[in-house]
């Protein structure tokens, strides 16, 4: 399955060009009870303890990154905008090294 996460509108349509004639749910935000499976595709803006997770789990996460200039900075961007700013997914592999309570 892939998934597509994001509350932008403008992102998820973007995305949604990326991912074509694949099937995929949107989500919002991942919630604390969210799995990904072995195969699977997660795809969005991620913070770096979701993209260890995701990778844990045989999932692939791939981040949606661009370039903002600070003028746009706390805009809504539409598709065509991302594309203008050569916006890209990249996929990530992230291990955590250590971690303190």
């Amino acid at each position: 399955m892939n998934y597509i996460v994001s509350r932008h509108p403008g992102a998820v349509e973007w995305m949604r060009r990326r991912l074509v004639g694949e099937p995929h749910q949107c989500l919002a935000h991942l919630e604390p009870g969210f799995t990904a499976a072995l195969g699977d595709r997660v795809c969005g803006v991620l913070p770096l303890a979701w993209v260890e997770r995701i990778h844990r789990s045989g999932a692939e996460a791939w981040v949606l990154e661009v370039e903002l200039p600070a003028a746009l900075r706390g805009q809504e961007l539409d598709a065509a905008q991302l594309d203008a700013l050569q916006a890209t997914l990249v996929r990530y592999e992230v291990r955590a090294v250590d971690r303190r309570p």
